[in-house]
């Protein structure tokens, strides 16, 4: 019976050692499986990382371009205002000649339309127009206004101006003598 006893602890100890050795590798299985998942969690955490610092980036080039699409709104109302500031009739300015003589200057003169009468044709305008005149003295001007829009007709030249030089205009060029 000893025999069998030892063959019995034999098959028994073989049997541990069988489980042992499963339970060993199944150890070994799960430090290798937890070794590669906290491999993939880091490279995961360090792909969400990158992501979030461009995330950032992008956002903040998202609020600089939302600041500057302000701006430039505002500007652009604004040169829509001066446009319609410019365009109103009273801002307009007509040449009434364009031939001149190298000596002559450029002049603004406004003149004054005849009120609409019943029995007369209506005048062109309404109220006053400004008409760019080139002359060399105000006496010129005047001579050359009268004689497109006769004082008879009812025109009436208010004032007579030399033109203030716009800047960023180029000059206009000198005529070929």
């Amino acid at each position: 019976m000893t025999g069998q006893i030892i063959f019995a602890v034999l098959i028994a100890l073989a049997a541990l050692a069988f489980a042992s050795e499963r339970a060993v590798n199944r150890v070994r299985e799960a430090k290798a499986r937890y070794k590669a998942t906290m491999t993939r969690r880091h490279q995961q955490v360090d792909r969400i990382r990158r992501a979030a610092a461009i995330s950032l980036e992008l956002k903040r080039e998202l609020r600089a371009i939302n600041r500057q699409v302000v701006e430039l709104q505002k500007q652009v109302e604004k040169l829509n205002d001066d446009m319609r500031v410019a365009s109103r009739p009273e801002n307009r300015v007509f040449i009434l000649d364009e031939r001149r003589t190298p000596a002559d200057e450029s002049w603004i003169a406004t003149v004054a339309a005849p009120a609409a009468e019943p029995d007369k044709p209506r005048p062109p305008w309404a109220g006053n127009r400004r008409f760019l005149v080139w002359a060399p003295d105000e006496i010129g001007v005047r001579a050359k206004v009268e004689r497109r829009y006769q004082t008879a007709a009812g025109f009436q030249v208010v004032s007579v101006a030399v033109r203030q030089k716009e800047q960023g205009k180029r000059p206009a060029p000198a005529p070929a003598s």
